[in-house]
């Protein structure tokens, strides 16, 4: 019985009802422990719920409807089951509703009479089905709502969706010329974005000016709704969402490479938190990344056979692990060295993936927590 207890107090649920189980065997006598088995059952399923709740704020859509599924019945409250059968309502509705609008995009936009501007639509339209998704589908609340009005034109109906796509549902436009010329603005400024190039980088900035469309309002718009301008290098992927990088430095100090892993179901256009994490004197970058994100699971050669499952993952967050200090260093220097370090590594992680710089959270251990007061206080 405290081994009981000491599970409870764990929260392993399930290895107290099978050790409770097992007192239950050996002692029938004790049936007054059958209701405290059945208690047990009831909290191991609230823990479940809690788990599911924290997930889906995670963004882990595929996780949770699958835990759903599979939510154990026997033993749990009415209450209960009744919270996990809204909770399914609302991602099969969900499910329905992208579904519903990758459908109806595709039949009106066929239905546009001028074939210039059919010939651009569904080529967004391609590129919206694609990337649609549970993250991103309230961007069509204004389409959906409208996709069936017949006094609207099959092209005001679709200028909804590809405008709702690229600025957010607050300023979808009924305006096909408007959400076409958009399409360029977006394009002008990727390419701007993802310029090395300063002299160049002026030319694109004229050019995007030059466009209908382009207000410093609906640009900053833009840029909010689009998926990160650059992308991993292939060399870098160390897959299962893992990323080893270099950070181009701009002084003598050279570059910094760095890690990144990227939370399960990572979605471009949802923006993660973020952990940048800053190892000791006497730990690695890739021992603080362990720390954080869970040590990789390796096969009997060592290779890396599977995704992290450390905490940062299970809530969501995308962790990043800088080189950050010269080798042998045993104390945090106040350098312009190491601000750069870390500056100029988020700089180029943010170029590359969804990032909500918002909420960036600095951590260390050792003169990495050193590190980490003295730069959140200067940043």
């Amino acid at each position: 019985l405290q081994i009981v207890r000491f599970y409870l107090q764990a929260e392993r649920f399930k290895d107290a009802r099978l050790e409770l189980q097992q007192i239950i065997e050996r002692y029938p006598e004790m049936k007054e422990l059958e209701a405290e088995a059945r208690t047990l059952q009831q909290m191991s399923a609230t823990r479940v719920l809690r788990e599911i709740e924290l997930r889906r704020e995670a963004g882990q859509h595929h996780l949770v409807s699958m835990l759903l599924a599979n939510f154990p019945v026997e033993g749990v409250d009415g209450e209960t089951l009744q919270r996990v059968r809204e909770a399914s309502t609302v991602y099969e509705n969900n499910q329905s509703r992208v579904e519903n609008i990758r459908r109806q995009l595709k039949e009106i936009a066929a239905q546009i009479g001028d074939p210039d501007h059919r010939r651009l639509a569904e080529s967004m339209v391609e590129e919206v089905t694609e990337e649609l998704s549970y993250n991103n589908v309230d961007r069509f609340a204004p389409f959906a709502q409208l996709a069936d009005d017949a006094s609207l034109k099959p092209g005001e109906r679709v200028a909804l969706a590809i405008s709702g796509w690229l600025l957010g549902a607050g300023d979808a436009s009924q305006e096909l010329p408007v959400a076409i010329s958009l399409v360029s603005v977006r394009e002008a400024v990727r390419a701007y974005l993802k310029e090395k190039e300063a002299f160049k980088r002026t030319d694109l900035l004229e050019s995007v000016r030059s466009l209908k469309g382009a207000s410093v309002d609906r640009v900053a718009k833009l840029i909010a709704q689009m998926a990160p301008p650059w992308e991993a290098p292939e060399e870098a992927d160390l897959g299962h969402g893992s990323f080893g990088l270099l950070a181009p430095g701009q002084t003598e100090n050279g570059d910094f490479p760095y890690l990144v892993q990227l939370p399960p179901e990572y979605d471009p256009y949802r923006r993660d938190p973020t952990i940048i994490a800053l190892n000791g004197a006497n730990n690695s970058f890739e021992q603080e990344m362990n720390f954080w994100a869970g040590a990789p699971p390796r096969d009997s050669e060592g290779k890396v056979s599977g995704a992290r499952n450390g905490q940062a993952m299970r809530h969501g967050y995308i962790v990043i692990a800088i080189d950050w200090h010269k080798p042998q260093q045993y104390q945090y220097e106040y350098s312009l060295r190491e601000h750069e370090a870390v500056l100029t590594a988020l700089r180029d992680a943010t170029r590359r993936f969804s990032i909500d710089t918002d909420r960036v959270f600095l951590t260390g251990h050792g003169i990495g927590g050193d590190a980490a007061w003295d730069m959140g206080q200067a940043h």
